[in-house]
């Protein structure tokens, strides 16, 4: 259900790895912590990550997938982490045509890490794609929409990986 060699022209897999529960979880500071972590443990069944290098190693893309009992349970979860972070510089960008139904793109900053993130429900599994950048970089509106269109067509080929998953597996 992620991203691997192939999927996006130029792209290879660097790792692949499962998830635990415990990185399913957002900061403690986050508003409605309580009333996710009991949602996360009562509906969340599986997730893996990757990782996708360009050719020329400058890009590094991470594509999540995180499946749940229900499409309502992921779609729920998906709206509360849509919450922002207490002590997170955080703006929501409008999501590219090209990006799954009802994406979100955001770019968080932390002050250590920072990057671009494009989610969306997908039935009973929230999809993540994430180009990290660098906490003190700064980017003009063209390229806050070049990456989020090359965000949104990683997002359409993962997409397709869940959905192919999706219907092998009858739901």
């Amino acid at each position: 259900m992620v991203l691997t060699t192939g999927d996006l022209l130029g792209y290879t897999m660097r790792s692949d790895s499962p998830e635990t529960f415990s990185d399913q979880l957002p900061p403690k500071r986050m508003p409605h912590y309580g009333k996710i972590k009991r949602m996360v443990r009562a509906s969340w069944l599986a997730s893996e990550h990757s990782i996708v290098i360009s050719a020329d190693g400058t890009v590094q893309l991470f594509s999540d997938a995180n499946i749940f009992r229900s499409a309502v349970a992921a779609k729920r979860i998906w709206q509360l982490q849509g919450v922002r972070v207490p002590g997170t510089r955080e703006r929501r960008y409008p999501a590219p045509a090209d990006a799954p139904n009802g994406a979100r793109l955001d770019y968080v900053n932390d002050g250590r890490r920072a990057g671009f993130e494009l989610s969306w429900p997908q039935g009973r599994v929230v999809g993540l794609t994430i180009v990290f950048a660098h906490p003190t970089d700064r980017f003009s509106r063209a390229a806050s929409r070049r990456i989020g269109s090359f965000l949104a067509t990683a997002a359409q080929a993962q997409a397709q990986r869940i959905d192919h998953v999706l219907a092998g597996a009858g739901t």
